[in-house]
Formats: structure tokens, sequence, C-alpha cells
């Protein structure tokens, strides 16, 4: 999954998402001043570390995001 950080309002962003929606490319965009208070969750085990993310009532896992 690739990870999306941008504002809410952002032409370019936008371009990119319907080329990521024609190709079928898995995302998640996260709009910067709506961002607060989204890490909701850290796990640590066996020496690693996974952080869990909410955005929009949908569950991501850190190591999920292959791109930022």
């Amino acid at each position: 999954m690739i990870l999306i950080l941008s504002e809410k309002i952002e032409k370019s962003t936008d371009e990119v998402i319907e080329y990521f929606n024609y190709w079928q490319i898995i995302y998640k965009r996260i709009n910067l001043r709506n961002s607060y208070n989204i890490i909701k969750k850290m796990i640590i085990s066996d020496g690693e570390i996974d952080i869990s993310f909410n955005i929009d009532n949908n569950w991501i896992n850190l190591s999920d995001i292959e791109a930022v």
C-alpha cells in the first residue's frame, strides 16, 4: 500500500490518485490538516514495532505501507 500525505485540496495529488485508481494501485490518503490523533496503537513484540493508524474508520498497520 502507498500512503499519500497531502492537503485536502491539492490538484496534483488528485491527479496521482486518478492514476492509482486507473491502475488499481492500493493507496490511502491522509490530509495533513485532519491527521491529528490518528495513531491509535503501537505494538512491540520480539524487538519489532508496528504502529496502527485509524483513517476514516479503517485500520492501517505501518508494516503494510510500502511507500510514502
